[in-house]
């Protein structure tokens, strides 16, 4: 039971960390993808880009609060499908959009390797549970813009992207 309670304590603190290094870690991921040519963002203004990145930055955060619960994870399905069907009618293609989450999956590695480096009392039970948690959540916004990006092709929303 102790581990536990130094498990959540691990996440709480790299939740408190990546909130107070939120916009350097979206600063760093918006100049990354702007210079990735397969993130089609030169049309889009700085707010059109970064729309929903808030969301799903407060999403993890709160995942790492509560050790992913499900409330958690359909959150993170909303503002995922949110963001998808944004995509879809800024003419991205899927590629795209997995691109970006590629990118943002980068930034919170190196942020949690950081973290890693000055926490060096976390403990690997509590490493992986944060590593786990922040990629459970990316993966699933994957799969959650893939299946919504295939929804919208198949019912032919627009022009396909």
């Amino acid at each position: 039971m102790a581990s536990s309670g130094i498990s959540e304590e691990a996440c709480g603190r790299l939740a408190d960390y990546l909130q107070s290094h939120k916009e350097p870690l979206m600063s760093e991921w918006l100049a990354q993808a702007r210079k990735d040519s397969d993130v089609p963002s030169d049309a889009l203004t700085k707010l059109e880009l970064v729309d929903h990145l808030p969301n799903v930055f407060d999403a993890m955060i709160q995942a790492l609060r509560q050790r992913c619960s499900d409330t958690t994870m359909q959150d993170v399905q909303e503002i995922s499908a949110r963001h998808t069907v944004m995509r879809w009618v800024q003419r991205y293609d899927l590629p795209g959009v997995v691109r970006e989450v590629s990118l943002l999956r980068a930034e919170f590695i190196r942020h949690l390797l950081l973290f890693d480096e000055q926490n060096p009392d976390v403990g690997m039970g509590a490493r992986l549970l944060n590593s786990t948690t922040i990629h459970r959540i990316l993966d699933g916004i994957v799969m959650d813009a893939t299946d919504t990006y295939l929804n919208l092709r198949a019912r032919g929303d627009g022009d396909e992207a």
